[in-house]
């Protein structure tokens, strides 16, 4: 019979201390927890020898004395975390015999020593992860030779000295993740025949040699990704036969050639995205006849040899998305590989696919084809042919299909066709017969006036030949019932007075004015809009400067038409000044002839 409760014993100054009591029948176990508090609280405890279990978490303890803990004598577990503890004196941790557990996780510790004069040997997990530590000497773990856990991620490593794990045998759980290791040496994991887990994710490892693991042959997982690493010679190391998970991803490898696997490996996820590979030769895999998930997508590829993958015949999913491949070479999935599960095609530049590519695969569940250049649809007849019923999920989103074998797809479990340049003549014959496994639409968020929400709408794009334009059709049946659900719980009173006041019981029907979202165009319609709009522009301003000149030439041909008129004025005074002269002269003659 056993008894457990809990009860706040003591607040001292500057924390709350929590005793948490656990009564068995045969043995009583106290666990301690400490926050927000100081170095001297540590010893306040009424009696320590009953302890074991004690937490230290968000305190400010910079330092550790000699022989602090001497009096623990039955602490099991120990936690100082996140307690800006920089250092401990040579014997802090004397006097911890029965210590299983010790974490000093996220503090400013810049060294590893032992902090004892006495072998700790029944410490088995050791966490030193998120401090500051750059290197690891020889006696950094000389009285720690029992441990099986060493945790020493986000530090700050830059050199791991010869021979240091040389005092922890039973080591077999190792993290150097987060650092800044540039290259793995022979004999930087030497003595550690029971490893088994191997974590160097994260650092800046550019080279590994190719002996560095032979001290290593239980190894199982294997992370190097997130390093600068370019050749894979290393793998070539006989030990790794037992080894189940390697991931490679995120780093600079160019080439597979020197990856080769003993005929009996027993890998069964590798993972190579996020790489440099332009090409998968034959031969690449051999020796993995075990592996169940190969990832190459995120690289360069452009090409696989069409017997590149026949070696993988345990091969469950494979991903070969966001690459440059351009086409499929029939055989690439032979007959050999009739386990694959899963395929992931998508984002490449594939325009086509020979209807028999698929044909030897009859597990096939998942194959995604979405973000290619793909027309014709020959191959999801025969496939469709070939397929359980309704056993395939289908992703051909994001290509180039005008149109489709309907008949063909109903033999699918589900088939996404959204995003597609579909001709809208057949797309609205068709989506008045389509089976609910068949979706031409995506998600589009608009905004409502009945909501500050957001609301989700279906949408499916087409493009009219006739008018030359891409159409979006937009299914506001969701929309309507959102909003009359919305009215029916708030607004249920103020409808039945209105429907009264109208002479009418039955709701509005009409569907919800929407604000117009912004929906991605097609380019081409685009380009049209704006050269349209240049050459309005240009015709505009052509017009205007042409009417400018015909305004000038008419003034001009007024101005010269008074000219003319005023000196015709100018001519007609002076003949009438002229006739004027020649009568007062004759008149002048006459009467000077008379006298």
């Amino acid at each position: 019979m056993s008894f457990r409760f809990s009860f706040i014993l003591i607040q001292l100054p500057f924390m709350l201390m929590v005793r948490v009591y656990r009564l068995h029948a045969y043995e009583q176990d106290k666990i301690y927890t400490l926050r927000n508090c100081r170095k001297e609280n540590l010893l306040q405890f009424p009696d320590v020898t009953i302890i074991t279990e004690l937490r230290v978490q968000n305190c400010f303890i910079p330092t550790l004395d000699n022989e602090l803990f001497v009096n623990f004598n039955n602490l099991i577990h120990l936690e100082i975390s996140n307690s800006h503890l920089a250092a401990l004196d040579e014997y802090a941790l004397h006097g911890l015999m029965h210590l299983r557990s010790l974490s000093l996780a996220r503090n400013n510790l810049s060294e590893v020593k032992s902090w004892s004069t006495e072998q700790m040997s029944s410490l088995s997990h050791l966490d030193l992860s998120g401090n500051a530590v750059r290197s690891l000497t020889l006696n950094s773990f000389n009285r720690y030779r029992s441990l099986e856990h060493l945790n020493m991620a986000a530090n700050l490593l830059v050199d791991v000295e010869t021979g240091v794990f040389h005092w922890t045998p039973r080591l077999r759980h190792l993290n150097l993740a987060e650092n800044r290791l540039v290259a793995i040496e022979k004999n930087d994991f030497y003595g550690m025949s029971r490893l088994t887990h191997l974590l160097l994710q994260e650092n800046a490892i550019e080279f590994i040699e190719s002996e560095a693991f032979t001290a290593n042959p239980q190894m199982r997982v294997l992370r190097l990704d997130g390093n600068q690493l370019r050749q894979v010679g290393f793998l070539q190391n006989r030990n790794f036969n037992r080894l189940l998970h390697l991931n490679l991803s995120h780093n600079a490898i160019e080439t597979l050639d020197e990856m080769q696997f003993l005929n009996d490996s027993d890998l069964n996820q590798l993972d190579l995205s996020y790489n440099r590979l332009m090409q998968i030769n034959g031969g690449s895999f051999n020796g993995l006849q075990n592996l169940e998930l190969l990832n190459i997508g995120n690289n360069f590829l452009q090409r696989i040899q069409v017997n590149a993958l026949q070696m993988l015949i345990s091969l469950e999913s494979l991903q070969l998305n966001n690459n440059n491949l351009t086409q499929l070479h029939v055989g690439t999935f032979n007959t050999d590989v009739r386990s694959l599960r899963n395929i992931n095609l998508s984002h490449n530049q594939l325009s086509s696919i020979d209807a028999t590519l698929f044909s030897n695969m009859p597990n096939l569940r998942f194959l995604d084809l979405s973000g290619n250049r793909l027309q014709q649809n020959e191959f999801i007849v025969s496939l469709a042919n070939i397929m359980k019923h309704n056993s395939l999920t289908l992703n051909l989103s994001g290509n180039q299909f005008r149109s489709l074998n309907m008949t063909a797809l109903t033999a699918y479990e589900q088939v996404e066709l959204s995003d597609n340049l579909w001709n809208c003549k057949w797309l609205i014959e068709e989506m008045l017969r389509k089976p609910e496994s068949i979706n031409f639409g995506r998600p589009l968020e608009v905004h409502t006036t009945w909501s500050a929400e957001m609301l989700k709408i279906n949408s499916i794009g087409c493009y009219d030949e006739n008018i030359k334009r891409s159409i979006i059709i937009l299914d506001v049946s969701e929309a309507q019932q959102d909003r009359l659900g919305k009215l029916g719980k708030c607004e249920t009173s103020k409808a039945n007075q209105l429907s009264k006041h109208e002479g009418s019981s039955e709701e509005s029907t009409a569907a919800p004015p929407l604000v117009w979202p912004t929906i991605k165009t097609d380019k081409f319609d685009s380009r049209s809009v704006v050269i349209w709009m240049l050459i309005a522009i240009t015709l505009a301003f052509s017009a205007l400067r042409v009417a400018r000149k015909l305004v000038d030439r008419k003034e001009q041909q007024i101005k010269l038409q008074r000219l003319i008129a005023k000196y015709k004025a100018q001519k007609e005074v002076q003949k009438h000044s002229y006739s004027y002269s020649e009568e007062m002269e004759n008149l002048h003659k006459d009467e000077t002839t008379t006298d």
